[in-house]
């Protein structure tokens, strides 16, 4: 796969990914790893145009980020480009070791086509007792049902399991600390940030453009199937070990 024909300006523009409406779910993030974690040097794996990079910054917590889409790279969050690096995870994460204290990897696990390899260069990057604050899609009856009836998305070639991301992780000596949402008591806002971007998406199937086209009552149907089909696992792993 070309990932420079994938992640292009229409990649971004149909998930609404625009500043105004992430700042606030980054915010509220990074708040909590602040509050929860204290780290002083972080790693956002998967970073698009930097908004993590540039909410963890603006806590005060030196941030870094890495993406391969040179498009999100050059329209990047205002004053960020310094601060990330064009890289494929799936190839190996361009920092020393033992460099930082928490890599975050939202919404881009399952974008990997080498997962284990890039589980395994976080436990590398990070120090020891380092975490990894991960989210990726939750596999439920909804979003079984969405890839029978429309396929699995050819952008996500590692939908797994929980239990499969725990024995990945595993594999590179890190343990499941839990979810991260609910343990800090953020879960109903993520929730509320997520129903408000979703419904600003541009519809990318056949039967979601109908939805919209049905009104109001349609576009609310739309923006509750899609919740319920692309709801987040939200998994905290800390390294107890490095794998040699």
């Amino acid at each position: 796969m070309n990932f420079q024909q994938v992640y292009t300006e229409d990649y971004y523009r149909i998930r609404a990914y625009e500043d105004s409406n992430l700042w606030q779910h980054f915010a509220l993030m990074a708040h909590a790893i602040q509050r929860h974690l204290g780290p002083q040097v972080t790693l956002d794996v998967g970073c698009a145009r930097g908004y993590f990079v540039q909410a963890m910054r603006a806590c005060g917590i030196q941030s870094y980020g890495m993406d391969i889409s040179s498009y999100a790279l050059a329209n990047c969050a205002d004053g960020m480009r310094n601060y990330l690096r064009q890289a494929d995870a799936n190839e190996g994460l361009p920092f020393f070791n033992a460099s930082f204290d928490v890599v975050t990897c939202m919404e881009c696990l399952e974008h990997l086509t080498n997962p284990r390899g890039a589980i395994a260069e976080m436990a590398r990057v990070l120090r020891r007792s380092g975490y990894v604050a991960a989210s990726s899609p939750k596999l439920s009856v909804w979003h079984w049902a969405f890839n029978l009836v429309f396929g699995q998305a050819e952008v996500h070639p590692s939908e797994l399991s929980l239990a499969e991301w725990r024995r990945l992780f595993a594999e590179q000596g890190f343990t499941y600390v839990g979810d991260y949402a609910v343990d800090w008591d953020i879960a109903d806002e993520l929730h509320r940030m997520t129903v408000g971007r979703t419904y600003k998406m541009v519809p990318c199937t056949s039967v979601g453009q109908a939805m919209n086209r049905l009104g109001a009552l349609g576009r609310w149907l739309r923006v509750w199937l899609n919740v319920k089909v692309w709801q987040s696992e939200h998994m905290l792993f800390r390294l107890e070990r490095r794998v040699v």
